[in-house]
């Protein structure tokens, strides 16, 4: 059986890895446009910080690839799907044959549509390239002049990491953020606060409730300016506004598509021979856009190509990670949405640590953990396993 993986992000290869782990005579295909192999979104973050080389970013040595049986084809962009055939066609017009198809063609950046965001010293941050478009930028303008400014959209996580990053380079760093608050899918608005404050003490300036109108210069960029009135002078603009699902295959090749590829509960799109799982897919009206997302869904979907007739049924949204070196763990729910639930706190604001349970019918059903993880173990535990915790709740946090 020959297995068509299109796109190598950690959606594709961990639908490999999975295949060749389960069935030793599977053969697996990954045609990327990507020139790089597999690398972690994660560490582009690191990569730009210059605390790991470009050598480090790679998650699996060449030889991986080729002691598992997987072949990965760089630079080979896929145009169409013909599935009436079963083949790819590749931009240089060479038809691949298949018998099962997986699209991971996950996301990309996404921008706002601000006036003189195509100025030069304007950025995205998705890919390895991106990373070095950033630093060579930054080298010719340090041979020129410093201090300089940097300003960056989006007060998410990859927003705030890559302000950090900046600011190791040399940079003073802006993060402007549209809403109110930090972290608006991971943190409440008092979590937020405490964040926000030390950030701050790393010298990193945070702006918020902030609309972004221009990019100020000429052909180069020299600020930004927000609705308000009031700018800012910046040197480099990143734009850190979440992503957009790479549709277009999907779509010219008939599939039902919204804002990302539609998928059923064992991850078949509309053509049903076809898979798709990662960024570029839609479940129940969702794209999740999180790392343990794609895993998740690479595992269902090799168990399905394997005839184990899998069903997937979500992710809880769950992210553990440094934020500006800060521990952040959210899960589930941020906040009692209803007056059934309940909310148990613990708050050290000098120490910067915000604790937070949120309580439905007498179990977990959401976590925020900011400054520490010392609990992370159990309380993930007690969510996993639907652990009714009424008679010690107010244990939860000790």
């Amino acid at each position: 059986m020959k297995i068509v993986i299109i796109g190598n992000g950690v959606a594709g290869i961990s639908t490999a890895k999975e295949l060749v782990e389960s069935a030793k005579s599977a053969s697996v295909e990954v045609y990327t446009e990507e020139n790089y192999l597999y690398y972690s979104k994660i560490d582009l973050i690191k990569l730009l910080a210059g605390k790991i080389n470009l050598e480090e970013i790679f998650f699996y040595p060449a030889e991986w690839y080729d002691k598992h049986g997987i072949k990965v084809y760089l630079n080979k962009k896929v145009a169409k799907i013909n599935s009436g055939e079963k083949t790819i066609e590749l931009l240089s017009g060479e038809k691949i044959s298949y018998d099962q198809l997986v699209l991971t063609t996950g996301a990309q950046a996404n921008t706002l549509p601000v006036k003189g965001k195509e100025k030069k010293g304007v950025f995205t941050l998705r890919t390895i390239d991106d990373v070095l478009k950033i630093k060579e930028h930054l080298k010719e303008l340090f041979a020129l002049r410093s201090p300089l400014f940097a300003a960056v959209i989006g007060g998410g996580v990859l927003g705030l990491e890559a302000g950090r990053s900046l600011s190791f380079l040399g940079t003073k760093v802006t993060v402007v953020e549209f809403f109110n608050h930090l972290l608006p899918r991971q943190l409440d608005e008092e979590g937020a606060d405490i964040l926000k404050e030390q950030i701050e003490k790393l010298g990193i300036k945070v702006l918020l409730a902030k609309e972004t109108v221009e990019i100020l210069g000429n052909e180069k960029v020299t600020g930004v300016l927000f609705k308000d009135g009031t700018k800012i002078d910046a040197d480099l603009v990143l734009f850190s506004a979440g992503i957009k699902a790479n549709i277009e295959l999907g779509q010219t090749a008939g599939l039902k598509v919204n804002k990302g590829i539609i998928v059923d509960e064992r991850l078949r799109t509309s053509a049903g021979e076809i898979y798709a799982c990662g960024d570029c897919a839609e479940f129940q009206g969702r794209i999740y856009g999180i790392i343990p997302a794609a895993i998740e869904q690479a595992k269902i979907v090799a168990e399905n190509l394997l005839g184990k007739g899998s069903i997937y049924s979500g992710t809880i949204p769950s992210n553990t990670l440094k934020v500006v070196g800060i521990d952040l763990t959210s899960i589930g729910l941020i906040s009692a949405d209803s007056p059934e639930g309940e909310e148990i706190r613990k708050v050290d604001p000098e120490k910067g640590i915000y604790k937070k349970i949120i309580l439905k019918d007498g179990k977990i059903a959401g976590a925020i953990l900011l400054g520490t993880k010392t609990e992370l173990g159990r309380i993930s535990r007690l969510i996993k396993e639907k652990t009714e915790v009424s008679s010690f709740k107010e244990t939860l946090l000790e």
